[in-house]
């Protein structure tokens, strides 16, 4: 559950600090990207699994992760999320790009 809360907790750093760059080299990744954002949780969906099924990427999965948690689908989410990490062990946002590193506060 925790790794769940944390999990949720990420799409909102997704949705509010995304690297264009890295749209730019996927543009269907791009347009579900847009979808997301645009709260069009189900075309943005629809896209990630089309990508999956051509090209699956822990981003792809990630981003649909997320979409299926907004659109209630948890059990869909969970299974998203697992994929992600299943293709990238070691996947993060900011290794995907899709975050920067915050520098860290000196004490």
């Amino acid at each position: 559950m925790k790794k769940l809360i944390f999990v949720v907790l990420m799409v909102f750093t997704l949705s509010a600090v995304y690297d264009t760059t890295f749209a730019a080299e996927n543009s269907e990744f791009a347009e579900a990207l847009k979808y997301y954002n645009s709260k069009k949780f189900k075309e943005a969906v629809e896209l990630l699994k089309e990508q999956a099924q051509k090209n699956p990427t822990p981003s792809g999965y990630y981003l649909m992760g997320y979409a299926l948690y907004k659109l209630r689908k948890f059990e869909e989410a969970n299974e998203s999320f697992k994929q992600a990490y299943l293709l990238d062990p070691e996947f993060s946002l900011e290794k995907a790009g899709l975050i920067k590193k915050m520098p860290e506060a000196k004490h």
